[in-house]
């Protein structure tokens, strides 16, 4: 089905309607969008996600916390590998201590030692009374860090097999989440299709009362508007004929008057 539904020779179910636009005004910009996700066999089913590596350099007994932020829905977790490699801060300080009070250069001037308060701050003196502290110093060792790695895989209804149990398992999640997306995307159709026969709708009605308007101009009753016109025309004779009558009454008064 997906590889055969078409409309106006376009596919309509493998990805191709992603961004599809409909003009449903007489105005500019007046559109509605229509986009409908890829729904072969190939594209749907249970999708894995992205493999994630969390790190940082870290202290022997600290905590490393991590936060997932998830859509809603249900979500699977396969087994994450955790690797935890931390090397004692003291005795990378005690091992450069060393190194330094070993060193014929800087011995013959200097001596190093591990302040006992921190553990990881390296005092180095001068043999002459004066004192240096090196601090905030990067004393871990080869880069080690915490890490956590997820890996990713996708099983899509085209990558399914009932060979096995576990097989046959995985292929059911599958085409239980492909009948999810199947579901969701109808949903998302039918939401499409009220707004079109809405639009639809509208716009026939506006036709309507268009065409109405026109009617009522183009199709006059001559024969009324004729019988009307003469009507007020003999009306306003009429009325002319009795004003000069009127005028033509005071003449008479004032010829009685000579």
């Amino acid at each position: 089905i997906a590889e055969t539904a078409t409309f106006n020779n376009q596919n309509l179910l493998e990805g191709t309607m992603s961004s599809s636009t409909f003009q449903i005004g007489h105005k500019a910009g007046e559109t509605i969008a229509l986009s409908i996700a890829d729904m072969s066999a190939d594209s749907i089913g249970s999708q894995g996600g992205a493999k994630v590596t969390i790190g940082g350099t870290i202290a022997v007994g600290d905590k490393v916390s991590v936060a997932y932020s998830l859509a809603s829905g249900s979500h699977d977790f396969a087994a994450v590998e955790y690797t935890a490699v931390a090397t004692s801060l003291n005795s990378v300080a005690s091992g450069l201590a060393d190194k330094l009070n070993n060193n014929d250069a800087f011995s013959a001037y200097h001596f190093a030692s591990v302040n006992p308060a921190s553990g990881a701050d390296v005092m180095i003196y001068r043999k002459d009374g004066t004192s240096i502290t090196l601090t905030e110093l990067d004393l871990t060792e080869n880069g080690a860090a915490s890490s956590i790695d997820g890996a990713t895989s996708n099983l899509l209804i085209s990558d399914t097999s009932v060979t096995t149990r576990a097989n046959a398992q995985d292929a059911v999640i599958a085409i239980d989440n492909a009948l999810l997306e199947v579901s969701s995307e109808r949903a998302n159709l039918g939401a499409f299709q009220n707004r079109l026969e809405h639009a639809v709708s509208n716009m026939m009605n506006m036709s309507a009362n268009t065409a109405d308007a026109r009617s009522v101009i183009a199709d006059a009753d001559y024969a009324q508007e004729s019988s009307s016109l003469a009507k007020n025309q003999i009306l306003q004779q009429a009325g002319t004929a009795m004003l000069a009558q009127a005028n033509a009454q005071s003449q008479t008064v004032l010829s009685l008057l000579k």
